[in-house]
């Protein structure tokens, strides 16, 4: 009897230890070639709870932060899209605000102004549906910000939930995916 319930309680660590760490998530070194100029381009993404939240674009220096929205929970928006608008979400511009935070009170913040947030449809034609959809901007980061830094935060305003929301990603691991790619 006492085996078994040290079992379970090694199990319901073990369970705890790997949700935390799904929580945080990872970032993977991916890579694509162009077909037409034959150019290889390195991707890193960052998964989290199965789902990409954001890629980094090595040649373009670019992050695109993505937020995925399950369709029947903003049904009325998946419906005004299909019904009024030929199944696309209006683009929208606002103000970003962002924190890369390298540890405690130590960050660097920045503001960007007439950013666009773009909605898109999981479908091989972009229209939104019922099945989910995401909305996605990008950040011009430069590699040697996102190395230094453990976190990097941004505040905006969503208009699909019509709230301020806040997103965290994680920067463990982004160095060592970086610094793996070969050219």
């Amino acid at each position: 009897m006492t085996a078994m319930i040290k079992r379970l309680f090694s199990a319901i660590i073990l369970a705890t230890f790997s949700m935390a760490l799904n929580a945080q998530g990872y970032w993977k070194l991916e890579s694509k070639t162009d077909d037409y100029t034959m150019e290889k381009e390195y991707l890193i993404s960052h998964y989290s709870r199965g789902l990409i939240d954001a890629i980094y674009f090595v040649n373009d220096e670019n992050l695109k932060v993505i937020r995925d929205y399950k369709g029947l929970t903003y049904f009325d928006t998946c419906w005004n899209a299909a019904v009024y608008n030929d199944g696309k979400i209006d683009d929208y511009t606002g103000t970003i605000y962002c924190r890369l935070i390298n540890s405690g009170d130590d960050y660097e913040e920045f503001k960007l102004d007439d950013m666009t947030i773009s909605y898109d449809g999981y479908a091989g034609d972009g229209k939104i549906d019922t099945n989910g959809f995401f909305s996605y901007f990008y950040i011009a980061c430069e590699p040697e910000q996102l190395k230094k830094a453990n976190y990097i935060t941004f505040q905006y305003y969503d208009k699909i939930s019509k709230q301020t929301i806040s997103r965290k990603i994680s920067l463990a691991g982004f160095t060592k995916a970086y610094n793996s790619i070969r050219y």
